[in-house]
């Protein structure tokens, strides 16, 4: 695993999905405590992935599904390609961290909740929230802390897509 992909885990801690396709054979070497569901008659783990360690690191690299072992972001594709040094992607993905944390303390500020830290993979939940929350609740929104919000997302889908994901839709 190179340091990048340690350093930036956003594909396994729920940030850039919020799933990741199985088979049956996979999910049987998988730990029990991996969430793993049915849906659409596909077995789906759901993100953030529970085998995430607290360094960025993989605790079954060696088991991990074929997924998982197939995906390589444009970032890390343009450092195994030499277009871009470790050091500047990492960088990138420090601003991308940057973006995606303020946007989610602007939506909690809009929401009138403390930001939560644990709530950054979970930034399209936040943001369906934020939305409801203007459509059922709009007197109890910060509308300036929303509008605030919603430019720091528009950065981070940006960035997703500029430096990650071609097809980004969001943190879903």
């Amino acid at each position: 695993m190179s340091n990048l992909c340690v350093t930036c885990n956003l594909c396994c801690n729920g940030s850039l999905f919020s799933r990741v396709p199985v088979s049956e054979a996979e999910q049987a070497l998988l730990p029990d405590d991996v969430d793993i569901f049915l849906r659409d008659g596909n077995l789906r783990m759901r993100q953030p992935c529970s085998c995430l360690a607290a360094d960025g690191g993989c605790t079954v690299y060696d088991l991990r599904p074929r997924t998982c072992r197939t995906f390589h972001c444009k970032l890390s594709k343009r450092v195994e390609a030499d277009e871009i040094a470790e050091d500047t992607a990492v960088q990138i993905i420090a601003e991308i961290k940057t973006a995606q944390t303020s946007a989610l303390t602007l939506a909690a500020q809009a929401m009138g909740q403390p930001a939560q830290e644990d709530a950054a993979p979970r930034i399209g939940q936040v943001f369906r929230r934020l939305k409801a929350m203007r459509k059922d609740a709009a007197d109890q929104v910060n509308e300036f802390a929303a509008s605030r919000a919603l430019i720091q997302r528009d950065r981070y889908d940006r960035l997703v897509r500029k430096h990650l994901l071609s097809k980004f839709r969001g943190g879903t």
